[in-house]
């Protein structure tokens, strides 16, 4: 179960149910009726969550989809990531923006796919705006839906705002606590 914490203070933003009631009544929903129209239009659909908090909200959508659209889930692809652009150390950013596929994402990136990068914070929209980027230059007609669990508010220049969005929060540093790590 996740929370969100403000960062400097250890102030809950959002608890446990509040998130899980946000999985399950507005993310999940969402997405689904996406999934749906995909399948319909037998699209290649690819999750493609950013690590590293990407990867606790695909976590999170898998425990929330109800049984009977587990088959649909299943039909879908899953590649991870990995991009920076924070120095590790000064946990500033920096010009230097990296990507790393760790699979052959470009072999799946067609005009009949469609791809879902999943993030767990868009901060200025800069990540998903490379990773976009990145993607339709493998294939210009690739459809690209973006997921954040958390919106941050009052973002001057944001570059893109996710498709779906969990919470729209106005503090500028997060936590998100995983009671199961």
């Amino acid at each position: 179960m996740l929370k969100i914490l403000e960062k400097d203070s250890n102030e809950i933003i959002y608890n446990e149910n509040e998130v899980s009631g946000c999985f399950r009544y507005q993310i999940v929903p969402e997405l689904l009726e996406c999934l749906n129209v995909d399948d319909k239009n037998n699209k290649k659909i690819v999750f493609c969550p950013i690590l590293n908090g990407g990867i606790y909200i695909y976590r999170e959508l898998c425990f929330y989809l109800k049984p009977e659209n587990k088959d649909l889930f299943n039909k879908c692809n899953l590649e991870l990531i990995a991009c920076k652009s924070y120095d590790d150390n000064k946990g500033m950013k920096t010009d230097e923006f990296k990507i790393e596929l760790f699979k052959d994402l470009e072999y799946w990136i067609n005009e009949n796919t469609h791809v879902y990068l999943i993030d767990d914070i868009c901060d200025t929209g800069d990540t998903l705006f490379r990773l976009i980027d990145k993607l339709k230059s493998f294939n210009k007609d690739v459809n690209i839906t973006t997921v954040a669990l958390i919106d941050r508010m009052f973002v001057e220049k944001k570059l893109i705002e996710p498709d779906i969005v969990g919470f729209k929060c106005p503090s500028k540093k997060f936590l998100l606590f995983d009671y199961n790590y």
